[in-house]
């Protein structure tokens, strides 16, 4: 083959994977746990602030689980828990590196998600090739009331600028199964979107 042969399918390749977009998402992150096999005492911590124009600020958001797993993994299904903290987080403690959340303007919640990681068929149901494979839960809605939102610093140089609000969140990810370690899990993921 020449090079240029060889170009026109990685440039068509670049361009499928691009065109692929998670239309609606405030935040999409993977974590990877500390160490393999992935314990239940390892957390996985997600935090960020998410910023909007004050008229277009959503009431909900919709939260997935996403895991990326190999052929190690043992079970047709996972199990995780999301401990799920929106809003002030400003006063925080130093149990980990992105702290916990017990501010009174705060949202706390708890979910466990249920991802079904084979197919009728007993093949791993995900996405992916090889031995690697990428299957995300159901959605959680959590709601946005006004008061978890606040008023964001001023864009640019013009303190008067009050159109943005700011929204502080924090997710912790650990594994809800029963055993002590996973063999398998590659890495955690979350996304936040709007419809």
């Amino acid at each position: 083959m020449t090079r240029r042969s060889c170009f026109l399918p990685i440039t068509g390749l670049c361009l499928l994977l691009t065109a692929c977009s998670w239309e609606g998402s405030v935040y999409h992150h993977f974590a990877h746990p500390v160490c393999q096999p992935w314990t239940k005492c390892d957390t996985l911590h997600f935090a960020d602030t998410l910023f909007f124009d004050k008229n277009n600020a959503p009431g909900y958001f919709f939260l997935e689980t996403i895991l990326r797993h190999n052929n190690l993994y043992p079970y047709e299904e996972i199990y995780l828990n999301a401990a799920i903290t929106v809003g002030d987080t400003a006063n925080t403690t130093a149990n980990c590196s992105c702290g916990t959340f017990n501010n009174s303007t705060a949202s706390n919640s708890s979910h466990t998600f249920h991802i079904q990681l084979v197919n009728n068929k007993h093949h791993w149901s995900g996405k992916g090739w090889g031995s690697l494979h990428t299957t995300k839960s159901t959605p959680f809605t959590i709601s946005l009331p006004k008061k978890l939102y606040h008023q964001a610093s001023p864009a640019g140089n013009n303190p008067s600028d009050t159109s943005r609000l700011q929204l502080p969140f924090h997710i912790a990810i650990t594994s809800a199964m029963q055993d002590e370690a996973l063999n398998g899990c590659e890495s955690i993921g979350i996304r936040l979107y709007t419809k």
